[in-house]
C-alpha cells in the first residue's frame, strides 16, 4: 500500500475516533449537568420545604408559649405595653421577621398596623385561612418596603381556637438557600406555579432586585434544565443553564478535537518530511552506491545485483543473457602520444557515450574499474553476444573526442553466455574476463611496435 494511501487511512481513523470522543464527551457533559441539575433542585426543594415546616413549627410553638400573652392582647388589643412585649419577644424569636399580628377566629385583624407593613394580601391570606383553617400556599407578597411570606397559626386556650398568629419574613431568607444550593454556569429561581414564568426569588432576592423583566422569555422557559414543586409553597424551582452553556461546551470540545486533529496533521506532516528526506538521502546513497562518480554509468555493485536479478530470474523460466567485458585500453592522440592521465576522466565519459550508442534497449553499460566496462545483454545469444563485442570494439576504434582534440583507443572485449558459459555470477565473470584478457594478448600481438612519442596511462 502507498505511504500516502495509509497515512490518508489512518488520518481518517484519527479523524473519526476524534469525533466519536467529541460526541462521547459531549454526551457525558450534558449527562454529568443533567445530574447536577436534578441534585441541585431536589435538595434545595427539599431544603426549602422543611425549612418553611419548621419555621411553621416554630411559629407554633411560640404561639403556644406565648398564649397568655396573647389572650392578654385579644382582650386588650390597644395595650401598648402587651404590644410591645410581644413585639420584643417577637424579634427576639425571630430576628428576621417583618412583621406580625394577631386576629381573631374569623381573620379580622385584632392590632392596629400603624405602619402598613400588613397589607391586603396579607389580610385576605389571614382571613382564607380562618375559613377553613388549612395553611395557604406561601408565595411572595410585593411590598414597598419588604417582599415576603407569611407563616400563620391557630393559638389556643384549653385546646380551644382563640384566634389566628400571623407572623412575616424576608424573602431574603430563601435566597440564601438557592445561592447556597445552584451550581457554577446555572442558576436556581423560585417561580410561580399559577403564573407562568414569574419570577418569585433568585439567588440574589425577590424579582424586585432584578434589573430584567420579572417574567421569563419563552426561550428562558425552553431552556430549563429541571423543575420540581416546593411542597406546602405555590413555587417551582427551576434550574436555568446560563445560556449558551451547553452550546459553548459543545464548541470546547469541537475546538480541542480540531487542536488534537491540528497537532496530529502537523506531527504527521513532519514525519512525511522527514520520510521523504530519508527516502531522498538512501536514494541518492543507493545511487552513489550503485553508480560510478566519473561516468554516471551504474558500477559493479549494481552489475552484481542486476545479474543476480536475472539469475533468479532464470530459475523461474527459460532465459539467456550474456555478460561482456571490455578494456578500452591505453589512449593516444592522433599523433601516436599518450594522452595526459589527468584528462582520463574525460576519455571514459567519451568512450561510454561511444558505447551507448552501439547498445540496444536490453543492454545495460557498466563501469567497473580503471579502463574496464562491462555490457549486461538480456535475451541474447552466443553469436549476438559476440556480434555485439565486435560492434563495440570497431566503435572504439575511431578516434573519441575530448575537449583536448581526440584520441584513439585499442579495445579489448570478451564475454561469456549464461547458461552456456555458466549458472552463476562468479563462472560468467571468470569467463568473461579470461575471454577478455585473451582478446587483449590478440591484440599486443596484432598492433605494431611503436618505439616513438608513446606515454601509458
Amino acid at each position: 500500500m502507498p505511504v500516502w494511501l495509509l497515512v490518508c487511512v489512518m488520518l481518517a481513523m484519527v479523524g473519526a475516533l476524534l469525533a466519536w470522543d467529541a460526541d462521547a464527551r459531549y454526551e457525558e457533559f450534558r449527562r454529568k449537568q443533567e445530574s447536577l441539575m436534578r441534585s441541585s433542585v431536589s435538595g434545595t426543594a427539599g431544603e426549602i420545604g422543611t425549612y418553611l415546616t419548621e419555621l411553621r413549627r416554630s411559629v407554633h410553638l411560640f404561639a403556644n408559649s406565648e398564649k397568655e400573652l396573647l389572650d392578654k392582647l385579644r382582650s386588650h388589643p390597644e395595650g401598648l405595653i402587651l404590644h410591645d412585649q410581644l413585639n420584643q419577644r417577637v424579634r427576639f424569636n425571630f430576628p428576621e421577621a417583618f412583621a406580625f399580628t394577631l386576629a381573631n377566629r374569623s381573620g379580622n385583624p385584632l392590632l392596629e398596623d400603624f405602619d402598613g407593613l400588613v397589607g391586603e394580601v396579607c389580610q385576605r391570606d389571614i382571613r382564607q385561612f380562618a375559613a377553613d383553617r388549612a395553611h395557604s400556599e406561601v408565595y411572595v407578597h410585593p411590598h414597598p418596603d419588604v417582599y415576603h411570606f407569611d407563616v400563620m397559626v391557630d393559638w389556643e386556650k384549653s385546646g380551644v381556637a382563640q384566634g389566628i398568629f400571623f407572623v412575616s419574613f424576608p424573602a431574603d431568607l430563601l435566597a440564601r438557600a438557592l445561592r447556597h444550593g445552584q451550581i457554577p454556569g446555572h442558576r436556581l429561581l423560585l417561580l410561580h406555579k399559577k403564573i407562568p414564568g414569574l419570577i418569585e426569588i433568585t439567588d440574589i432576592g425577590p424579582r424586585i432586585l432584578l434589573k430584567r423583566d420579572f417574567k421569563l422569555s419563552a426561550e428562558e422557559m425552553r431552556r430549563i434544565g429541571y423543575s420540581l414543586p416546593v411542597a406546602g409553597t405555590a413555587w417551582n424551582l427551576v434550574d436555568l443553564p446560563e445560556a449558551g452553556l451547553f452550546e459553548n461546551a459543545r464548541r470546547g470540545i469541537i475546538r480541542e478535537a480540531l487542536l488534537v486533529m491540528a497537532l496530529f496533521l502537523m506531527a504527521t506532516a513532519v514525519m512525511m518530511g522527514l520520510l521523504h528526506l530519508s527516502r531522498k538521502k538512501n536514494r541518492e546513497l543507493g545511487y552513489l552506491y550503485r553508480h560510478d562518480p566519473v561516468t554516471g554509468l551504474p558500477n559493479r555493485y549494481f552489475l552484481l545485483e542486476h545479474m543476480q536479478t536475472l539469475i533468479n530470474r532464470a530459475k523461474r523460466r527459460p532465459l539467456t543473457f550474456s555478460l561482456l567485458f571490455l578494456d578500452i585500453g591505453d589512449a593516444k592522440s592522433p599523433d601516436g602520444g599518450f594522452f595526459d592521465r589527468p584528462d582520463l576522466a574525460q576519455v571514459l565519459q567519451s568512450a561510454a557515450a561511444r558505447i551507448q550508442a552501439v547498445l540496444g534497449k536490453h543492454d545495460t553499460l557498466v563501469r567497473l574499474t580503471g579502463s574496464e566496462f562491462a555490457v549486461l545483454s538480456e535475451d541474447v545469444s552466443g553469436e549476438q553476444a559476440k556480434r555485439l563485442a565486435e560492434n563495440i570494439e570497431a566503435a572504439l576504434r575511431q578516434p573519441l573526442e575530448v575537449p583536448d582534440g581526440s584520441v584513439t583507443c585499442i579495445p579489448s572485449a570478451g564475454f561469456a553466455v549464461y547458461p552456456m558459459h555458466g549458472k552463476d555470477f562468479e563462472g560468467l565473470v571468470q569467463v568473461a574476463n579470461l575471454a577478455m584478457h585473451a582478446a587483449k594478448r590478440r591484440s599486443a600481438d596484432a598492433a605494431p611496435r611503436e618505439a616513438h612519442g608513446n606515454r601509458s596511462i
